[in-house]
């Protein structure tokens, strides 16, 4: 018992230690998103963000929201100011952290999702960009070029048994 007690004791400090880098990365990524896209400073929010939220939320928000917002609001609405609350971990990959932004137009609470990816914490925020508003894909000269297999005639279609 007497070598069991020093064995137990360091693992309860290497995870407690463990937890508490974690719980600085997560603040960190946190800071760092929340400052950037409270500030509206889209491209300084993408090292923070997972590829998703980049490639969905990020991209929507640059080529579809900030051109459409009046530049005076924006500067009217600086700086924002962050305040980090209390980290939940979902699982040892996934965690939410509760913040507080204040602007000079207005205050709001929030969370913010993150998800623990190679080793490194990233804020992962998906919107569910309408599809009308996704970019078209651009049609490749191999779609163009295939030809039609087969074309049925109407008056080929078998009746399906209704009696007139």
């Amino acid at each position: 018992m007497k070598h069991f007690t020093p064995f137990i004791l360091t693992l309860f400090i290497i995870f407690f230690s463990s937890c508490n880098n974690d719980d600085k990365a997560i603040r960190k990524t946190a800071q760092g998103y929340l400052d950037a896209m409270g500030n509206y400073q889209i491209e300084a929010a993408e090292p923070y963000a997972t590829e998703e939220t980049r490639n969905q939320t990020l991209r929507f928000v640059k080529e579809n929201i900030l051109p459409k917002t009046d530049t005076n609001y924006i500067n009217s609405n600086r700086p924002a100011s962050i305040t980090l609350g209390e980290i939940t971990y979902t699982t040892d990959t996934t965690a939410t952290i509760a913040f507080h932004k204040s602007t000079p137009i207005k205050e709001d609470d929030g969370t913010l999702d993150l998800v623990k990816r190679n080793n490194q914490w990233q804020a992962q925020v998906i919107i569910n960009v309408p599809s009308i508003l996704r970019p078209v894909e651009p049609i490749s000269d191999s779609t163009m070029k295939k030809k039609i297999v087969s074309i049925t005639r109407t008056d080929s279609v078998p009746k399906l048994g209704i009696h007139q």
